[in-house]
Formats: structure tokens, C-alpha cells, sequence
């Protein structure tokens, strides 16, 4: 009899998928599997972008410049993640020129914050008060319920909006945009925009999408192109 179990390995940025088995004889056996989970995945169903998380101020790595703002630095922070997470400097206010060392969290001290990125294996976090919103936390919450009701791979029909260098932006009918990224077609599901811009499908125009990827930290829909 197969049972089928997959289980997270958060902290090694794996899945492990477990396929427990008995042969014929009655004996117990178990095989192994492990898949590299990437950091889309993880910010997509694990770490969500924008999401609140909690944590407790274990240390700090200083900045490595002189220009005196701290940009470089970070506040590490203990939470119940299996992954180690940090507060850039940048991230502790809306202005730079806010910074001063004085007013870093204390050893200990409880501090919310929403989750911005992971990168090798490191959560990257925001406490700035505008990304500590409500309002702000309730878009990104919105924004992934919306991707989870919509797989990669569905078709979509929408209207150019806007033709800019990069790609277009393209309405489908949801509260958030979706972009044809002239950059990201390795994974973007649909085929490649035309080279000449001039060839480009015009504003206002009907076209067929696919949903390729979703673009967390800007909340938007990343589309490929299917032409005719």
C-alpha cells in the first residue's frame, strides 16, 4: 500500500517527499525524494510577501559603509521561522535620513513586522509604518488570495492598457494589473513579444494571456503572450 506524504524542510529551502511503501513480503520500506524548493515558491505558499510575522531582537550586524546612514546594517530577529530573518536598516523607517544607530530595537524587544523578500535562504523583513498598514498588509492579503484562486497556466483574455519599454501592461478584469514583461519569457508560459515595438499588440486592443508568474512585491500578474 503507497501513502504519499510531502513533508517541508523550511530551513534547508527543500521539499522532502517521502513515499512510504511495503513490499510483498510485508517489510517496511521508505524512499527519499528531495526537490529544491526555490524562493518563489517559498514567498508564494510559505513566506508571504506583505504578511505580518513577529519577532525578537537577538543582535544586530552593523553597517559596513561611512556614509552614515547604516544602509548595510541589519537587525537579526528570532522568530518561528526556519530561516534566519533580518531587518535591513533601510527597512526600520520610511526615510533614510531617519536613521540614527540610538534608535535601534533593544536586545529582546518584540517588534511586527511584514515579510519583503527570501533570498539564500534569509528572510528579508520591513517594520517601516507604512508597510505595518492595515490597509497595506489587506492589499497584499487580497492580491494572494486572488493568485490562489487563479493557478499559473489559466488563459486570460484582456485590454492593453499601456505599451511601455519594457512590456505591456495589460487589464484582465481584476482589481490588479498584469504585465507582459519583454524580460521574463523564459517562464512567462506564452511566446515572445514582437522585436519592433511598432508590432506590439496597440492600447485598447483585445489579447489573449496566459498567467505565467505572479509578481509578489508589486502586485501584479505576470501574463505571457499568446499571439492571434
Amino acid at each position: 500500500m503507497l501513502a504519499h506524504v510531502v513533508l517541508a524542510c523550511a530551513n534547508e529551502g527543500y521539499l522532502m517527499e517521502r513515499k512510504r511503501y511495503r513490499d510483498t513480503r510485508g517489510d517496511a520500506c521508505a524512499g527519499l525524494k528531495v526537490i529544491k524548493m526555490d524562493s518563489y515558491h517559498i514567498l508564494k505558499s510559505i513566506h508571504k510577501v506583505g504578511h505580518p510575522m513577529t519577532g525578537t531582537v537577538i543582535g544586530y550586524e552593523p553597517s559596513v559603509n561611512d556614509l552614515g546612514i547604516g544602509i548595510g546594517g541589519k537587525v537579526l530577529l528570532e522568530t518561528n521561522a526556519d530561516y534566519e530573518v533580518v531587518i535591513p536598516y533601510h527597512y526600520l523607517f520610511d526615510k533614510e535620513n531617519n536613521f540614527d544607530e540610538v534608535h535601534l530595537p533593544e536586545i529582546g524587544a518584540k517588534i511586527k513586522t511584514v515579510i519583503k523578500n527570501h533570498v539564500d535562504n534569509t528572510l528579508y523583513v520591513s517594520s517601516r509604518p507604512s508597510d505595518l498598514e492595515q490597509t497595506e498588509i489587506d492589499k497584499f492579503k487580497s492580491f494572494y488570495r486572488f493568485a490562489e484562486e487563479n493557478e499559473e497556466g489559466k488563459r486570460v483574455t484582456g485590454v492593453v492598457k499601456k505599451a511601455m519599454p519594457f512590456g505591456l501592461f495589460v487589464d484582465i478584469g481584476s482589481s490588479f494589473i498584469g504585465l507582459i514583461d519583454i524580460g521574463h519569457t523564459s517562464f512567462s508560459r506564452g511566446e515572445k513579444l514582437p522585436y519592433k515595438n511598432s508590432d506590439w499588440p496597440k492600447e485598447n486592443e483585445l489579447v489573449n494571456c496566459v498567467i505565467g508568474y505572479y509578481r509578489f512585491h508589486e502586485r501584479q500578474i505576470g501574463l505571457g503572450w499568446i499571439p492571434g
